[in-house]
């Protein structure tokens, strides 16, 4: 996205941003929106990959242990995201991959707009919150007699 390339590993259970290695402390929970970025889609339009509406933001490539990739290239278009998929796959992936190109290709789905930060987020959405500074504790005024 926007010429930024990002790359997620699993942690054990958890995702983690690996590359940049240097980066500020990321919360937890954008961590998990990007690891489930593709679950539970639901898509409020459909329509042809020729006629493709709004401008590019960026793709996110998402690949599972067993060798399949799910490429999504993300368009917005006002408010609204465009999202096309397409599948890849290497060795008992290739089926799975080739099924899911088979129905997936030549289509763009709108998504919620809240998916973009899943499915190609920026390094500024993935940030923790900065803790505000504690207030200084007022000095006490000196004694007077």
């Amino acid at each position: 996205r926007d010429g930024k390339t990002l790359v997620f590993t699993r942690d054990g259970a958890k995702l983690a941003l690996t590359d940049p290695a240097d980066h500020p402390k990321l919360e937890d929970y954008k961590l998990d929106d990007v690891s489930r970025a593709l679950e539970s889609l639901t898509f409020q339009d459909v329509r042809a990959a020729s006629n493709p509406i709004g401008t590019l933001v960026g793709t996110g490539v998402f690949a599972t242990n067993d060798g399949l990739s799910v490429t999504a290239t993300v368009y917005k278009a006002d408010k609204d995201i465009w999202v096309g998929f397409a599948a890849s796959g290497t060795d008992k992936a290739q089926a799975e991959a080739a099924a899911l190109s088979k129905k997936l290709s030549g289509w763009l789905y709108e998504l919620g707009s809240w998916k973009e930060t899943a499915l190609v987020p920026q390094l500024d959405d993935l940030k923790a919150a900065e803790k505000p500074a504690e207030p200084a504790k007022p000095q006490a005024a000196p004694a007077t007699q």
